[in-house]
């Protein structure tokens, strides 16, 4: 199975993941949010069928700066302003084959790579 992380540099969060997926025995791609940011098109296919909306990080300061609304705004508004602000996707994130884990949800991230 092929793990990818999305993270941003400095989020302890994110340094929390990677040091769970080593801990774990698991090889992974890391893609770091702002050094190579996800196009709309690469967002809506790591999303799949779920909502933009689970992926927008509505804690981020951004977010509020902005004075974004994601129960108003579109799933291709959510898409569009992600794509044009990293700030805007929660992170870490992890894609485990045809999974999506959004946040640090160690349960789920064990219960995936137990089945791999």
């Amino acid at each position: 199975m092929t793990v990818t992380i999305y993270t941003k540099k400095g989020c302890s969060t994110c340094t929390e993941a990677r040091a769970y997926l080593v801990k774990q025995g698991v090889s992974f791609v890391e893609r770091e949010l702002f050094k190579d940011p996800l196009t709309e098109a690469e967002i809506r296919e790591l999303l799949g069928d779920r909502p933009a909306s689970e992926l927008v990080s509505t804690r981020s300061p951004r977010y509020k700066a902005m004075g974004l609304d994601v129960q108003t705004m579109s799933n291709d508004d959510c898409l569009r302003v992600m794509a044009q602000e990293p700030y805007l996707i929660r992170r870490p994130t992890f894609k485990l084959g045809d999974d999506l884990v959004i946040g640090m949800d160690t349960q789920r991230l064990e219960a995936l790579i137990s089945q791999a």
